[in-house]
C-alpha cells in the first residue's frame, strides 16, 4: 500500500510540481490504487488478523466526516464543470465585455472553460485518497516511512536544481529553453520555494527526532544530509520569500535543537557542536556578503524593507480589489476552477499604453481569497471544514499536552511535543500565513504535501514507545 501511496505524493514533484495537467495522467489511477489498497489491505494491529484490520479500515472510513466533506466539494468542482464554457460577449449598446449564460442557466455553479475547472479535481480528487489513505491505512510507523520518503525524495529533487543550476541548465531537465526562471523540476520559483521549505522543517523534526534518541540515531546518515540539501533548494531557488523563511527557520530550528538535546551530549561536546555550528553560520554569511554573483545576494539586490512590507500589505492593489468584487458577485459558488483569470481583464485596466497585464496577474497572489473567488463561500468553507476535521485531533492533544503542567509537569510546553510532531504543524503553518501573500497551493506537489503532514500529525504529538523500533524512554528524554 505504502508504494502506490508515497508513488502518488512523489510523482508531481517531479512533474512540474503538477502544475502541467498534461503530465499527470497515472495520478487518478494512483490515487484510487492507494485508497484501495488501503481499505483492503491497511496495516494490522498488534492483536488484529488481515480480516479484522479490513473491517477496522474500512469502518473507520465510512464513518469520517472527511470522506463526506471530501464527496460534497468534489461533487461542487463537477458541477462547475458540467457547467460550462461561458463565452465572453461584447454589448454593443451599452460598450462593456460581459460573459453569456453558462448552459444551465438556472443552475447557479459554473466555468468559464470547463477544461481548466477540471484541473481542480486532480488537485483535490487525489489530495482526498491520500489524507483518506494515510488516515485509515498506515499505522504509526509506515506514517514515519511515509514522511521519511517525502523528505528523501525533496532533497533528491533538491539536488537536481543545484545541479542544473550550477551547470546552467537552460531547461528543466536540460531539454530546451525555459520562458521564465525555474528551479529543479518546478516552473514557477516561488513554488519551489514553498515546497524546500516545507521539506526541510519536515526534514529538521526527522533528523531532531533521530537525534534524540537512545540508540543514538542510526538514521542520522541520510537525515542529515536531507536537511542540508532541501534547506539548500529554499536558498538557492530565487525565492526571496524561500530565502527569508529558510533562515528565519533555521535559526529558530537551531536554537530549539540546541536547547531539546543539550542532555545528550557533553559540556565538551556542546563546545564542538557549538563551535560548528557558528563557523557554518559564518562562512554562510562570508558567502552573501564577500562573494560577488551568488545567487542568493542576486536575488536580494535591491530589496529593501519598505518594498517587503508593501508586498505584504499590498494596499490599494487593483488585483486584490478586483478578485474580492468578482466573489461579491458571485458569493456562494464562486466563478469556477481558474475563472479569477478570465473575470479580472473585466475588473481592472493594465497599467501600460499596450493594455498588456504583467506576467503573473493570472493569479491574485492570495491563495485563500482566490479559493474563496473560484469555490465561493460554499466550497471555500467545505475546504476550511476539512482542515478543521485534520486539526481536531492535534487540538485535543495538545489540550491535553497543556493541562500535564498542571499536573506537575516540570518542562515547558513546546518541549512537551516531540519534534517531529512540532514540525509536522509548524511546517504547515508557515506555508499557510505565506500562502496570503503568493501562490504555493496553486502546486499540488506543495498541496499534498501540506495535506500529507497535516494528516501525520496527531501520531507524532505523543510519546510512545514502539514494540517495532524497541525503544525504552524515560520521563526525562521523551524525544518522540
Amino acid at each position: 500500500m505504502l508504494f502506490f501511496l508515497g508513488f502518488l505524493l512523489v510523482w508531481p514533484v517531479w512533474m512540474r510540481g503538477g502544475a502541467r495537467p498534461e503530465w499527470v495522467g497515472p495520478v487518478p489511477w494512483l490515487a484510487l490504487a492507494a485508497l484501495g489498497s488501503a481499505l483492503f489491505w491497511p496495516d494490522r494491529e498488534r492483536v488484529e488478523n488481515a480480516r479484522a484490520a479490513r473491517m477496522r479500515a474500512l469502518h473507520g472510513f465510512l464513518s469520517d466526516p472527511l470522506l463526506y466533506v471530501g464527496l460534497a466539494f468534489l461533487f461542487l468542482v463537477s458541477l462547475q464543470v458540467w457547467n460550462g464554457p461561458r463565452e465572453l460577449e461584447w454589448n454593443s449598446t451599452l460598450g462593456f465585455w460581459f460573459f453569456a449564460p453558462p448552459p444551465r442557466p438556472n443552475l447557479p455553479v459554473f466555468s468559464i472553460r470547463p477544461s481548466e475547472a477540471a484541473e481542480m479535481l486532480l488537485w483535490f480528487g487525489p489530495a482526498w485518497a491520500s489524507i483518506l489513505a494515510i488516515r485509515h491505512g498506515l499505522s504509526r510507523e509506515r506514517k514515519a516511512e511515509l514522511l521519511r520518503l517525502l523528505a528523501v525524495n525533496a532533497a533528491w529533487v533538491a539536488a537536481v536544481g543545484l545541479i542544473q543550476q550550477a551547470s546552467q541548465a537552460p531547461g528543466i531537465f536540460w531539454m530546451g529553453k525555459a520562458e521564465a526562471p525555474f528551479f529543479a523540476t518546478f516552473g514557477y520559483t516561488n513554488h519551489a520555494g514553498a515546497y524546500f521549505v516545507l521539506a526541510s522543517v519536515l526534514s529538521g523534526g526527522l533528523l531532531i527526532r533521530e537525534l534524540g534518541r537512545d540508540d543514538g540515531g542510526e538514521n542520522v546518515v541520510w537525515a542529515l544530509p536531507t536537511l542540508l540539501i532541501n534547506l539548500l533548494g529554499a536558498l538557492f531557488c530565487r525565492s526571496r520569500a524561500a530565502i527569508t523563511l529558510a533562515a528565519l527557520l533555521s535559526i529558530l530550528g537551531s536554537g530549539y535543537a540546541l536547547r531539546r538535546l543539550r542532555w545528550r551530549y557533553t559540556t565538551a561536546g556542546w563546545a564542538a557542536v557549538t563551535i560548528c555550528l557558528v563557523a557554518v553560520l559564518a562562512t554562510a554569511a562570508f558567502v552573501f556578503v564577500r562573494v560577488p554573483g551568488n545567487v542568493v545576494r542576486e536575488e536580494w539586490k535591491g530589496t529593501t524593507l519598505a518594498e517587503v512590507r508593501s508586498r505584504v500589505e499590498r494596499r490599494g492593489d487593483p488585483y486584490i480589489n478586483a478578485a474580492w468584487q468578482i466573489w461579491r458577485d458571485h458569493s456562494w459558488f464562486g466563478v469556477g476552477g481558474w475563472g479569477y483569470r478570465h473575470y479580472v481583464p473585466l475588473f481592472v485596466v493594465p497599467d501600460n499604453p499596450q493594455r498588456v497585464f504583467p506576467e503573473g496577474s493570472a493569479n491574485v497572489h492570495n491563495d485563500p481569497l482566490q479559493f474563496l473567488v473560484e469555490f465561493g463561500a460554499v466550497g471555500a468553507g467545505l475546504l476550511v471544514l476539512a482542515v478543521f476535521l485534520l486539526l481536531r485531533p492535534s487540538v485535543r492533544i495538545l489540550t491535553s499536552l497543556a493541562r500535564r503542567r498542571r499536573d506537575g509537569e516540570s518542562r515547558s510546553f513546546l518541549y512537551r511535543i516531540p519534534p517531529l510532531g512540532l514540525a509536522l504543524l509548524v511546517g504547515p503553518a508557515v506555508i499557510f500565513f505565506y500562502s496570503f501573500t503568493d501562490l504555493p497551493f496553486r502546486s499540488p506537489a506543495v498541496l499534498w504535501l501540506w495535506f500529507a503532514m497535516l494528516t501525520c500529525a496527531p501520531d507524532f504529538l505523543e510519546h510512545r514507545s514502539s514494540c517495532m523500533e524497541k525503544v525504552a524512554i524515560t520521563p526525562s528524554k521523551q524525544v518522540g
